[in-house]
């Protein structure tokens, strides 16, 4: 009887120990994170249950911080910096503590310039190589949080101006345009220690950024003001992350320049921003068939250039106000998604406490049922031990 009220008591123990151990490894709480250029900081906010955005703080991180990107299990906030420096620029690493606020880790540096960061596993991080002149890199690194460090791992040829990258989980690959001369978007298949194999360099007139499809089906480029300056470029997508151009090559947005992309949780939206209009267009997508029709909703997020960046989480979009005009001061908007492709504000647009708000990451929280099924353990052991 004492050997099984000692294995409740130790059972017991171990659950509550690991729900501890998940509580400070990344927000409990969905959270979103965005990186203020101008502001020097990046500031993170926990989602309520309503949609609306609850800010924590306001966090230093290096002068011009200017993309950011979340690690999958949402421990690492990866934030790289773009300064008037012209060999190295500044990268920082934090901690996503439980209460979605911040714990600086590493400080490093990294070739000049990183436009774009993206995780492509727990300890690979992808870092974008843009140089004014001569060749353009996707470089990766691994990291290792027992001993902070961020070790170089690979550096492929991408063209001669990138931009942006995207991860695709679903195909393992690394997306990364070149709008520089020979224009197109490279695919890397991502391999152990982060190492990059190319599969394959799609020629597309210009690219600002693109985005897969959480099923990894199809790809949509953003056309900025290539063109008549209202291209959605979209691709299907191979097993292997290759791409072959869609039938009908692009499609046609109502708003001017699209610049960024992003989906539903489901799929069934395409969402777009927009830069010389400062729109955020919805589309009806077709997976089957990877067509896009527009379904008539819109925002109108400012004046020109005031569209940052738009972000998805589940059926809740998330985009970013730069600076203050009629519409209102800089911030960060919160909206859902509805089926029809309408958009349901969610609160106000709330103040980053940063100047010009602009990249933005997001997180899904701890999820629910493993969470229960720590705590019922835990309490189901010491309930066990009490009446032992």
């Amino acid at each position: 009887m004492h050997r099984r009220r000692h294995l409740a008591a130790l059972v017991a123990a171990a659950a509550v120990s690991s729900f501890a151990s998940i509580t400070v490894a990344q927000s409990i709480q969905p959270a979103v994170f965005v990186s203020n250029n101008v502001g020097d900081s990046v500031t993170s906010f926990t989602i309520n249950p309503n949609g609306s955005l609850n800010r924590i703080a306001a966090f230093p991180s290096g002068d011009g911080p200017q993309t950011v990107s979340l690690s999958p299990d949402g421990r690492f906030l990866a934030v790289a910096n773009g300064t008037a420096a012209t060999t190295v620029e500044e990268l920082r690493i934090f901690q996503v503590n439980s209460d979605a606020t911040l714990t600086q880790r590493l400080l490093t540096t990294v070739p000049d310039s990183p436009l774009d960061v993206q995780w492509v596993s727990n300890t690979g991080l992808a870092v974008a190589h843009t140089a004014l002149s001569g060749a353009n890199e996707a470089r990766t690194f691994t990291w290792d949080p027992t001993v902070n460090t961020l070790t170089p791992a690979d550096a492929e040829f991408t063209g001669s101006f990138t931009s942006r990258l995207h991860y695709a989980p679903a195909r393992n690959t690394l997306y990364a345009n070149n709008t520089g001369s020979g224009a197109g978007i490279n695919a890397f298949n991502v391999g152990p220690g982060a190492q990059l194999t190319s599969v394959d360099v799609e020629p597309v007139s210009f690219a600002v950024d693109m985005a897969a499809t959480h099923n990894g089906n199809w790809l949509y480029g953003a056309g900025g003001i290539s063109g008549d300056g209202n291209r959605i470029y979209a691709f299907s997508v191979a097993p292997d992350g290759s791409l072959s151009p869609h039938p009908a090559g692009s499609f046609t947005s109502p708003g001017e320049s699209p610049k960024v992309i992003a989906f539903s949780g489901d799929d069934r939206i395409l969402i777009a921003g927009h830069g010389t209009d400062a729109t955020v267009q919805t589309f009806l997508l077709d997976n089957a068939t990877g067509n896009l029709v527009p379904s008539g909703f819109m925002f109108d997020v400012g004046s020109q250039g005031n569209l940052g960046d738009l972000q998805t989480l589940g059926n809740l979009l998330f985009v970013t106000h730069s600076a203050s005009d009629t519409t209102g001061g800089p911030g960060i908007y919160s909206f859902t998604i509805n089926p029809n492709g309408s958009l349901t504000q969610n609160g106000p647009l709330l103040d980053t406490l940063g100047a010009r708000p602009e990249y933005i990451a997001t997180w899904q929280g701890i999820p629910e049922p493993s969470m229960i099924g720590l705590i019922s353990a835990g309490a189901l052991m010491l309930m066990r031990r009490k009446r032992g």
